[in-house]
Order: C-alpha cells, then sequence, then structure tokens
C-alpha cells in the first residue's frame, strides 16, 4: 500500500486516520467513492451513480479546502445532468470516522430526469434500520419512508449509512455474499433547467460496541446541520 499523506484528500495515494483507518478517493475515477480499510474490511463508502458509466463521465472541475474535496462532473447523456459533488472528512471521538457528502444536480434541458444514488458497500454480518427514533433488524430490499438511516454490523466494527431527512426520497438495501449495498437515491423527480437540487449523506465507521449509541450522535448532529448554502 502506497504511503499515507497527511490530507485527507490526497492526489494521490492514502490518507490515514486518527484511528488508523487507511481511505483514498481515486482522482482519476472520483465518482466511485472512498475506499476505506480497516480491521482486514474493505468498504466503498458515498459513491455517486449519475446513470452513466462512472470512468467515462468527465470529471471537469476538481478542488480541495481543507477537509472538503469537490468535483464538478458531468455525464454526456440523453439527461445532461450536471453534478457537482463534495465530500468532507469529519473525525469524530470515540474511534469513529465519518464523512459528509454533499451532491447537486441540475441541467441545461428544459426538463429532465434528476434521479441519482450515493452508493455504499461493505461486508456484513447484520444490518439494523431505522434512525433516531430506533432500530430494527432489515434483511433487505427498499425500507420504509420513516427510515433514514441503516447501520451494518460486523465482528468489530459498524458502518453507518444515513440520510438528512430533507433530502430523503428512499433507501434500497441489497444483500449478496455477505456484503450489503445501500442505495441512497436523490431526486426522484424531474428537474427544469436553472433548478438547482442538492442532497445530504453520511458515511461514518466506528467500533462495534455501543454503535447504535455513537451512531444517533452522530445522525442528531447531521439532522441539525443547517442546509450547506454552496458545494
Amino acid at each position: 500500500m502506497p504511503d499515507a499523506t497527511t490530507t485527507p484528500w490526497p492526489d494521490a495515494g492514502w490518507f490515514n486516520t486518527p484511528c488508523g483507518r487507511s481511505v483514498r478517493l481515486d482522482a482519476t475515477l472520483p465518482l466511485r467513492g472512498l475506499d476505506v480499510r480497516h480491521s482486514g474490511y474493505h468498504d466503498t463508502l458515498l459513491a455517486v451513480d449519475l446513470g452513466a458509466d462512472a470512468a467515462a463521465t468527465p470529471v471537469v472541475d476538481r478542488w480541495c479546502r481543507g477537509r472538503d474535496l469537490t468535483i464538478v462532473a458531468e455525464p454526456d447523456d440523453a439527461r445532461l445532468l450536471r453534478s457537482t459533488v463534495m465530500w468532507r472528512y469529519r473525525p469524530e471521538a470515540g474511534g469513529v470516522d465519518a464523512w459528509e457528502s454533499v451532491v447537486s444536480a441540475q441541467t441545461s434541458l428544459l426538463d429532465s430526469d434528476a434521479t441519482l444514488k450515493v452508493v455504499s458497500e461493505c461486508d456484513a454480518a447484520e444490518i439494523v434500520a431505522g434512525g433516531a427514533a430506533g432500530w430494527t433488524r432489515t434483511t433487505g430490499g427498499t425500507l420504509p419512508a420513516t427510515t433514514t438511516a441503516v447501520l451494518m454490523r460486523r465482528p468489530t466494527t459498524s458502518v453507518l449509512v444515513a440520510v438528512h431527512p430533507a433530502d430523503l426520497r428512499r433507501i434500497d438495501v441489497s444483500i449478496r455474499d455477505s456484503v450489503a449495498r445501500i442505495d441512497c437515491v436523490l431526486f426522484a423527480s424531474a428537474i427544469e433547467k436553472g433548478v438547482l437540487l442538492r442532497g445530504r449523506v453520511l458515511a461514518a465507521v466506528g467500533p462495534r460496541d455501543l454503535d447504535e449509541n455513537w451512531a444517533s450522535t452522530l445522525l442528531a448532529a447531521f439532522v441539525a446541520s443547517p442546509p450547506p448554502l454552496t458545494t
């Protein structure tokens, strides 16, 4: 594995978090999301599915400011859905690393389909869904409309994925060979020229012990956070 750097968003190589996890976002394929490696696990968090081939989607701009990395992607397809994606690293207490993704979409067409997904995949022995109101075990499928968060559990660590309640459209969970895929569906509607849509998704990795406690703390802060003015 390449040497890690001190910035959360190196142009190449890996970043070692204060909790000892190695993280990379491939500068050549940023829409594929965060590659997070720790405790023998390999998680992919906060990838962005614009309905087009990520490898063929042009990234027309990219900049880094502190703990934020922002890219602008312009798929050359029928929807012409221009998307700005910001990933923000959020170090937390208690052995937790968190990242927030802010995704916005607009089109140059008179109207277009704005549906896109923020996708996370990781090994999971057990999955519970819910949020501030409590957690319930799930085996997959489209989760109830009131569900804003999912916890994926392993023997020593858990992974949290959550959509801000103001931005939620749907969360879909699928499981194959003990690998869970969480699709956070945003903007499941049409978009008109001149309109900007924006959604927020949170992902975190922390200890399996008392995971509902640290997850609930993160969720409370996430829900209370003001909407971003810019990406």
